[in-house]
């Protein structure tokens, strides 16, 4: 019998498996794709090297700025384009499958079904656990009515395209139809994105949100805020103004839902929620001996949640007791600029200390022509740092510092009094807690 059976090998399942090979646990992962799940094969990781071409090619186009001539007229070759997004993911997979190999530990390239709390079936075979995590991951909300053959896509159907499309519509501005909106408008495509709220990115602020639309546009994205999609017909989608948008392709990014049909859930004593979700205590249990990470469960959808809820249910299997601080988890959106997050947003506190820095009074942003956006660091009323922001060049590295400040209780005296490298995008963090305090040398 195994200490651990995994179902699902994402980026939850398989740093679970290392994790628990690490602790000395006997541990099988079944997964019926490949290794690293939708992230590493059709979400976060060949997403970002399409970001990579679209933020090249965009430099391109401004290369007299820099003294470069001749580069007036770049194309994207979308043939070499996907191969190379592929070779990365593939020596990606190729990395997980090295790992395991050394860990020994077993992978079962096949479907499981849940047949009891001690035992998966995969094909005519059982096998047989002591624990069982169930990691089987999400996938996009595709409403029937929305379906039109030929014209509707997913995001993984998005990064399976062939060639080029020249147009298409976006239902759905959270993080990745504004990520799609940014790499394809870079790309030359045109686009139209809708959201049925009053503005893109709901969920940030709109001090952040305000400048993402005015960017969006100023790269010939067409917004349509506060609109409804009220039916699609053929290759057209009619909004709920009547107004008619047409496209060569409609993205459809309104959300994802846990994979729990067909793995035999209903043949274990766990709680699922009104929202499809499955109930799991702070150690990740959803069930004696049933764990449940990533997103099944109601956490954030992220791929760095599930695979720290993965650690964290191996870690309490193997006899420690761990759980996962969910409020200095970072959140970051790979457009062109980026944005990231942590922590609280001041309208949720009682006399917040705000501090911002903008990119533009920054040396390095500003030699490297990536003078958009800002630093907005939080504090209570006891300057310990509750939260930060960020929309500028590398956001989503800059990020970590303020989730290792509120991770550890820092105060903005901590950040300002911290030596950042000059010149550096860095300072602008260091900058915005010295605002936050009345000291800031570089802004008035």
């Amino acid at each position: 019998m195994k200490d651990v059976i995994i179902l699902g090998g994402g980026p939850g399942g398989y740093v679970a498996a290392i994790r628990a090979a690490q602790l000395g646990l006997d541990v099988t992962v079944i997964e019926k794709n490949k290794l690293g799940g939708t992230c590493l094969n059709v979400g976060c990781i060949p997403t970002k090297t399409y970001v990579a071409s679209s933020n090249l090619m965009e430099k391109i186009k401004k290369a007299k700025k820099f003294g470069i001539k001749n580069t007036s007229n770049p194309e994207i070759d979308f043939e070499a384009l996907v191969k190379r997004k592929n070779r990365v993911v593939n020596r990606m997979v190729k990395g997980i499958e090295f790992i395991f190999n050394r860990r020994n530990i077993e992978f079962v390239n096949q479907k499981g079904f849940i047949v009891d709390r001690n035992t998966v079936r995969v094909g005519d075979e059982k096998l047989k656990a002591k624990n069982i995590i169930i990691a089987t991951g999400s996938q996009p909300i595709i409403p029937k009515s929305f379906y039109s053959k030929d014209f509707t896509i997913d995001s993984s159907q998005a990064l399976d395209l062939k060639k080029k499309i020249e147009s298409v519509i976006i239902v759905g501005a959270g993080v990745v139809g504004c990520e799609f909106a940014s790499i394809w408008a870079d790309f030359g495509v045109e686009v139209n994105l809708v959201e049925m709220e009053d503005t893109i990115l709901p969920f940030i602020g709109k001090d952040i949100t305000k400048r993402m639309e005015k960017l969006l546009k100023r790269k010939g994205v067409k917004l349509f805020t506060g609109r409804k999609v009220d039916r699609v017909e053929g290759k057209k989608v009619i909004l709920d103004n009547k107004k008619i948008l047409s496209a060569e392709k409609m993205l459809l990014s309104i959300g994802r839902r846990p994979v729990l049909d067909n793995i035999g859930i209903e043949n274990v004593d766990v709680n699922i929620d009104d929202d499809g979700f499955v109930q799991v205590d702070e150690r990740m249990r959803a069930a004696d001996n049933i764990y449940a990470i990533g997103d099944i469960v109601s956490s954030p959808q992220l791929a760095h949640v599930a695979s720290k809820e993965g650690m964290v249910a191996v870690e309490n299997i193997s006899g420690k007791t761990k759980t996962l601080d969910y409020s200095s988890i970072p959140w970051t959106i790979f457009t062109n600029p980026e944005i990231a997050y942590v922590g609280k947003d001041e309208k949720e506190m009682d006399n917040p200390v705000i501090g911002k820095f903008p990119f533009r009074a920054n040396g390095k942003a500003l030699g490297a022509d990536e003078a958009e956006g800002f630093v907005k660091i939080v504090a209570d009323e006891n300057n310990k740092v509750a939260g930060m922001k960020i929309i500028g060049p590398h956001a989503s590295d800059l990020i970590h510092e303020g989730a290792l400040a509120i991770k550890n209780g820092l105060s903005l005296e901590d950040v300002a009094d911290t030596v950042h490298a000059h010149p550096t995008l860095g300072e602008s963090v260091m900058e915005a807690a010295e605002k936050a305090l009345g000291k800031a040398v570089h802004i008035v």
